[in-house]
């Protein structure tokens, strides 16, 4: 399952806590970029990049998709990966973050399992919702318009809109959906990897 679904990383962080564009920032000899784009690439054959006002220069195969609204938030990156979707023809896109490098690698196949007829999976890990990383189905392209016409931005908002179903992900030593926000969790990070690569 899963390799035909497109994957759209969200990649519009500023930073700001962090010393500059997130994307940028190295963890483990990796941008966050780089190991975003080796976990979608795990997901699919099909990957691409929201950038939001960032700048990039990327392999030839991943294509940057423009913001369609003017938002600097996921919505606009949810947007842009939905009308990607649409434009091949997917019936389902899935959204993550770049700032969140220890998703699990059965991730996408879990959610695929359990959207069923609804129009978005969300993951849940340890009593956590986790809409950044999450699958949609194409068909709502309109739904979120008119969402966005409203003026909301709320991405979990979204999803409750748009119906979502939850899908549990089995908790494991330690958090798969950390995410990195300031130069603490870089550190923080640091030592997960550090830790991954000792029991490998």
């Amino acid at each position: 399952m899963g390799g035909t679904i497109p994957v759209v990383i969200m990649a519009g962080g500023a930073g700001q806590r962090m010393g500059g564009s997130k994307p940028s920032q190295s963890v483990a000899g990796e941008t966050l970029l780089n190991h975003a784009i080796a976990s979608a690439k795990c997901y699919s054959h099909i990957v691409a990049i929201a950038p939001g006002s960032q700048k990039f220069s990327l392999p030839q195969e991943i294509r940057l998709l423009p913001d369609e609204i003017d938002s600097q938030g996921p919505i606009a990156g949810l947007q842009a990966a939905i009308q990607f979707g649409t434009e091949l023809g997917a019936r389902h896109v899935m959204i993550m973050p770049c700032d969140t490098p220890f998703l699990p690698d059965e991730l996408l196949t879990l959610l695929q399992k359990g959207i069923g007829t609804a129009q978005s999976a969300v993951p849940q890990y340890a009593g956590c919702l986790h809409p950044a990383c999450s699958l949609w189905s194409t068909e709502i392209l309109g739904l979120l318009r008119e969402y966005v016409a409203t003026g909301r931005r709320s991405l979990i908002g979204f999803a409750e809109a748009a119906e979502y179903v939850t899908v549990e992900i089995p908790t494991i030593s330690y958090d798969l959906f950390f995410n990195i926000n300031t130069v603490k969790d870089m550190a923080r990070a640091e030592r997960i990897f550090s830790d991954l690569n000792l029991h490998k």
